[in-house]
């Protein structure tokens, strides 16, 4: 509280204190020179007349030199409460045209309003009515912040300090809820009683707008950095270090805690012997040692002092240049404890699946090995007996053959036929087993060359060959194994062949085209055909839908095709319909 007078007051005290001092002036000069001028004159001068004019020239002149003293000695006051209505007049007009409301109130109950600036019309106040007393400045303040203001005004009546700033909401008639800032100063009495409150309101709606929104905003990018488990740091040589809340949190501190210089942060959050933890301490000591650091992501466990195992994967951003050689850098903290339990538990489950994989392949070996015996007491043991019939069945005939009726040479032929078909269905066997061990060899062939030599070979078993049509381009090439494909076009030829070799023109078309993605190869025949039903069947082993007696075969040629058109990555499908032939398409990738 101030006993000093206010300035306001000394003014007035001042401008009596000058008129009582003109005043006594006057009076002073006056008396003097009535007394001593009239005494003057009468011993002077005897002629009454003479005096009579003299008496006269000096009251003129009295007048004259009053008036010249009364106007040096009010001119100056009239000037200066000229300049200050001059300046009050400016001020009025500059508040006028400012955003800024100027207002005072009476240090008594209600708190009258006192003066209004005249921008008042601006805000949507009626100035004349806060002047009169008919509308109450206090009805204005918003109902949740006026219990507040009026404490916070009583606190600085009766405590101080005199100048003093508050923040509220204003609920005006036509522009509704107003923010202002209140810039308040106290005017106080020689007794230090509060005489007058003066205020300058400023009008922050749009301010406090942007500050709400960007209190919401940092507080859904620290939700993002709680749900992320990312945290955010700043560093520069000057500043230290600046973490985001998230930060404090993964290191296993509060969110108000100091942020730590390097050293700290070495020792007692970060344990700096696992993973990429030399690195990034290295990268931090160069740091506060004034080195720009290099822009890299390293992987750290936190400190075990400081909670359950953590382990943050820290980025380091490119340094951000700024004047006078200075610099800042920045980077993020992210929690991967269970990307990196997940690492481990894949590591240990790869290392499972290798051995497991190494046991499989092991145990396929042994597979491999038990069928290659197999096969060979497929080729050896079995054909051995067969070779055996043969010889004999052939001895027979040579040697007895006259003594055989027709019945009996009948048989011997019969024999023989089935010993060539066992013969025929044991190689179809060897090599359906020898498919999957057989090595892939990816070459560039010419379609077309290999359909041709295909035909060739099969012209003496199928005359038909000879006269098959070949709607493949020369220049149509394609990358895969060549026995594979191979074996794929001469089985489809063989059997569009033999099932249409009983029509009166047999007709046999191969086509070759290159298709988005992959080649498509077609063997169409105008042969017996089959159902659809049958499609799936067909690619069986050893299914057959028709008799052995009408057509030959073993039922393992169309399994073979399948079996190696899945080796090729190939796909394979048929089209047709009974007695109206049968077209088989592969489309290999390319």
């Amino acid at each position: 509280m101030t006993g000093a007078k206010h300035p306001a007051m000394r003014m007035r005290h001042g401008a009596a204190m000058t008129a009582l001092g003109i005043t006594l002036t006057y009076l002073a000069v006056g008396l003097t020179w009535i007394a001593f001028s009239d005494q003057a004159l009468l011993a002077l001068v005897d002629d009454l007349e003479l005096l009579s004019r003299l008496q006269t020239w000096k009251g003129w002149a009295y007048v004259l030199v009053t008036a010249g003293l009364l106007f040096l000695l009010i001119h100056p006051s009239l000037a200066a409460r000229d300049r200050q209505a001059r300046e009050a007049r400016r001020v009025e007009r500059i508040l006028e045209h400012s955003p800024v409301l100027a207002i005072e109130w009476q240090a008594s109950p209600g708190w009258p309003v006192t003066y209004v600036s005249s921008n008042a019309e601006r805000w949507g106040l009626e100035r004349e009515a806060l002047l009169a007393g008919t509308s109450d400045y206090a009805s204005l303040i918003h109902h949740e912040d006026l219990p507040v203001i009026v404490e916070d005004v009583q606190h600085h009546i009766e405590q101080g300090p005199d100048e003093y700033t508050q923040i509220y909401r204003l609920v005006l008639p036509r522009r509704g809820v107003v923010w202002v800032e209140d810039r308040t100063w106290l005017s106080r009495d020689v007794h230090g009683q509060v005489t007058r409150i003066h205020g300058v309101l400023l009008d922050i709606t749009e301010r406090r707008h942007l500050e709400e929104e960007r209190e919401r905003q940092m507080e859904r990018l620290e939700r993002a950095e709680r749900d992320a488990g990312l945290g955010i740091w700043e560093y520069d040589p000057d500043n230290g270090f600046w973490w985001s809340e998230q930060l404090f949190r993964l290191l296993g501190h509060a969110p108000d805690s100091p942020e730590p210089d390097v050293p700290t942060l070495l020792q007692r959050d970060l344990d700096t012997a696992t993973a990429d933890g030399p690195r990034l301490a290295t990268a931090l000591r160069d740091m506060a040692a004034g080195t720009p650091p290099e822009r890299q992501c390293l992987q750290v466990r936190r400190h075990p002092s400081r909670g359950p195992e953590t382990w943050l994967r820290f980025s380091i951003q490119r340094p951000l240049r700024g004047g006078a050689d200075g610099w800042s850098v920045r980077g993020t903290a992210l929690d991967v404890t269970e990307l990196r339990q997940a690492e481990l538990e894949l590591r240990a489950l790869n290392a499972d699946l290798e051995r497991r994989v190494q046991q499989r392949t092991a145990e396929l070996q042994a597979a491999n090995q038990e069928l290659e015996s197999f096969s060979y007491a497929v080729s050896h043991d079995l054909k051995a007996p067969l070779r055996g019939i043969e010889g004999y069945s052939r001895l027979l005939e040579a040697d007895h053959g006259e003594r055989l009726n027709d019945e009996g040479r009948e048989f011997l032929t019969r024999i023989r036929e089935g010993v060539t078909q066992m013969n025929e269905l044991i190689g179809d066997l060897l090599a359906y087993s020898h498919m999957e061990r057989r090595p892939l060899e990816q070459r560039r062939i010419r379609v077309r060359e290999l359909v041709e030599e295909i035909l060739r070979n099969l012209e003496t078993e199928y005359p038909a060959a000879a006269t098959a049509t070949i709607d493949v381009p020369e220049e149509l090439e394609i990358e895969t194994d060549p026995d594979g494909l191979g074996l794929i076009l001469r089985n489809l030829l063989e059997n569009a062949f033999k099932f249409s070799a009983g029509r009166e023109r047999p007709q046999v078309r191969i086509r070759g085209q290159r298709r988005t993605g992959n080649v498509r190869l077609e063997v169409e025949d105008n042969g017996i055909g089959f159902s659809e039903a049958f499609q799936e069947r067909i690619f069986e082993i050893f299914q057959r839908l028709n008799r052995a007696e009408d057509y030959g075969g073993t039922g393992v040629g169309l399994a073979l095709v399948r079996r190696a058109a899945r080796r090729l990555d190939a796909r394979i499908e048929t089209q047709s319909r009974p007695d109206e032939g049968a077209t088989f398409r592969v489309e290999l990738p390319q």
